[in-house]
């Protein structure tokens, strides 16, 4: 199985927030099961500047952000993350997304961003916490579970 997901979960393995249980939950499965979870170059960004805005935010130091940092490397590097290329027509088929769904789900264009780019990569599953994104990546048709209803 292929699977792709955005910063509020990927993040959420390397930052103390409020879906860090669940996420670990999830992600302890999918190590047991045949998956290939990809990362693009923007994800990696996104986690790493999601890891930074935690320390400015004060919920971790800044010493701990480097730390979940160079793990969150080292978890790529050891490829329980694959690096998928960024796809070709990323910025067709978010402005088609965005025409089509904007209005509804108030989706901002990173969010838009990473749902094309689950598209294009044809994954299997996408995975998210942020339920605009999820009702987004719905209305695109990619299988996207309720992680919190799912691990309550």
């Amino acid at each position: 199985m292929r699977l792709y997901a955005d910063t509020s979960f990927l993040g959420s393995l390397y930052i103390p927030d409020a879906n860090a249980s669940v996420a670990l939950r999830r992600f302890e499965e999918i190590q047991s099961e045949d998956c290939v979870f990809l990362v693009t170059a923007l994800l990696v960004l996104e986690v790493h500047n999601a890891i930074r805005l935690s320390a400015f935010r004060r919920v971790f130091t800044v010493a701990d952000a480097e730390q979940a940092e160079t793990t969150f490397d080292a978890d790529v590097d050891a490829q329980f993350f694959h690096r998928a290329p960024m796809p070709a027509e990323i910025w067709k088929t978010a402005n088609e997304l965005s025409r089509l769904h904007t209005c509804q789900t108030g989706c901002r264009s990173l969010d838009i961003l990473q749902v094309a780019i689950a598209i294009l990569l044809k994954v299997d599953q996408f995975l998210t916490f942020d339920q605009r994104q999820r009702k987004l990546a719905i209305a695109a048709g990619l299988n996207t579970p309720d992680l919190v209803t799912s691990y309550s």
